[in-house]
């Protein structure tokens, strides 16, 4: 029998990750964008940052999630009374999955979120072509990587709250299937436009936030 505490870790990863889920829709619709070009890429971000950019809000509802959540997440790891290697093949990808993804979260958040604390400056359309111009057999493969895991974990954490109603309801089963789907496949056209394969992308080796990436590596 699993200890009280463990459940309530259990409902504040939960609350935690669906507070982060909100931020994180608002950051993939920002990537689905740019198959409709660099000005409504930049456009919607530069109007959503007003928001989830307000120290307020970036603490609170963002950071403090997020911190939260990974906690929970190793917490349960350190604490699991069940090996990896014996669980289903689904809730195994779902623990590698978040593991890759507070990895990777690290890094993210110090190449994105770095450069416009420290110097006013922000990736932005032009900032993510760079990459892909730069280094694309590393961040093609990455970004879809990053997508795939993102969406895996939500799809795995939404269906384990919501199992007893998709037992009642087969279209809200069939659509959590399809969607995640959908939306790894929208990211992945996406990742093409931003590496300038839909339309003609300038070379960005020149904006602020490349000479600044360039700069800090060199």
């Amino acid at each position: 029998m699993k200890a009280p505490n463990y459940y309530i870790v259990i409902r504040v990863q939960r609350l935690t990750g669906l507070a982060f889920l909100v931020f994180l829709l608002v950051h993939l619709a920002n990537t689905w964008l740019a198959v409709l070009g660099p000005d409504t890429y930049d456009g919607y971000q530069r109007f959503a940052r007003t928001a989830y950019q307000h120290p307020l809000y970036e603490l609170f509802l963002i950071l403090t999630p997020l911190v939260v959540h990974l906690g929970c997440g190793l917490w349960r790891i350190w604490n699991s009374q069940v090996a990896t290697s014996h669980m289903s093949l689904s809730r195994r990808f779902h623990r590698y999955s978040g593991v890759f993804l507070g990895v990777a979260v690290i890094g993210h958040i110090v190449a994105t979120r770095g450069p416009s604390l420290l110097f006013g400056i922000y990736p932005e359309f032009q900032g993510l072509a760079f990459t892909f111009q730069w280094l694309p057999a590393y961040f093609y493969p990455y970004y879809s990587l990053f997508a795939a895991a993102a969406l895996y974990h939500v799809w795995f954490g939404l269906r384990s709250m919501l199992k007893q109603r998709m037992a009642r309801l087969p279209a809200l089963a069939f659509a959590s299937h399809v969607l995640p789907m959908l939306a790894w496949v929208a990211i992945a056209v996406a990742l093409l436009a931003l590496g300038g394969q839909l339309f003609p992308v300038d070379n960005a080796s020149d904006t602020e936030f490349a000479q600044l990436l360039l700069g800090l590596l060199s």
